[in-house]
């Protein structure tokens, strides 16, 4: 065996896949493939930079660890589920795609069978117990996606674009050998603790007696206005003085 290298590690599972005919399986593998695909095309993760072994209800990814995981996690955010609703929109019924997507990162060996690590056996087993497949149950998205707390606390917390932490919201995932933390996106909510979080910036009191400043708006990166593009961070009404 070799020495056990970092990878980022994504691990999904197709709602419902025991229960469909060997003919529809077969369909349903195809589609997440090439939903995968794409959402790794999207995230700039090139073909030589993962690989992946099939798990018949799903799919386990090992990427390497160079990759950057926000890339990864933005396109399992936005393209994963609009490339499922697309397809889902034509199929039948029985055809249609729901999937669980839990992302972990740790130390990985690999031999000749496959991967080794305690971080993978994490990933699968929230991936597979019922919290998990309860959430998906809930919502109206095609997929769900679940991030551990390591890359919560040391990635989604410190808000890199695209990662909004306050649609975090945490999961108590129970398996046959203990809980694992997690936190699984859904923007239709807010979690309240991540939105007052003492890491978010927090505004400025006027000062006594003196009128409190009207609200602006911060743009980040490139913007338009007006139909102008303004490169750079830029801050829009309000007095900034104080």
């Amino acid at each position: 065996m070799a020495d056990p290298i970092n990878r980022t590690i994504l691990v999904t599972d197709v709602e419902r896949f025991s229960s469909r005919v060997d003919g529809d399986q077969a369909v349903l593998r195809r589609v997440l493939y090439e939903v995968l695909r794409k959402t790794f095309a999207a995230a700039s993760i090139y073909p030589t930079e993962y690989t992946t072994e099939d798990r018949g209800d799903g799919v386990f990814a090992l990427i390497d660890a160079k990759v950057p995981k926000a890339q990864l996690l933005r396109a399992l955010i936005t393209v994963t589920p609009a490339e499922l609703r697309e397809y889902n929109r034509r199929a039948s019924e029985v055809a249609r795609v729901r999937m669980r997507c839990v992302v972990h990162s740790g130390e990985v060996a690999l031999d000749e069978r496959g991967a080794i690590g305690a971080a993978v056996i994490d990933a699968f087993r929230i991936c597979d117990s019922d919290d998990l497949k309860d959430e998906l149950a809930k919502i109206a998205e095609p997929s769900l996606l679940c991030v551990t707390d390591l890359l919560y606390q040391s990635l989604v917390r410190h808000q890199h674009p695209g990662l909004v932490p306050e649609h975090f919201h945490p999961l108590d995932a129970s398996s046959k050998d203990g809980h694992r933390d997690g936190w699984i996106y859904d923007r239709s909510r807010i979690h309240q603790e991540s939105a007052a979080s003492p890491e978010q910036p927090k505004p400025r009191a006027a000062p006594s007696g003196a009128a409190a400043p009207a609200a602006g708006i911060s743009f980040l990166g490139t913007t338009h206005v007006a139909g102008d593009a303004v490169g750079g961070n830029k801050y829009v009404g309000g007095d900034q003085n104080g």
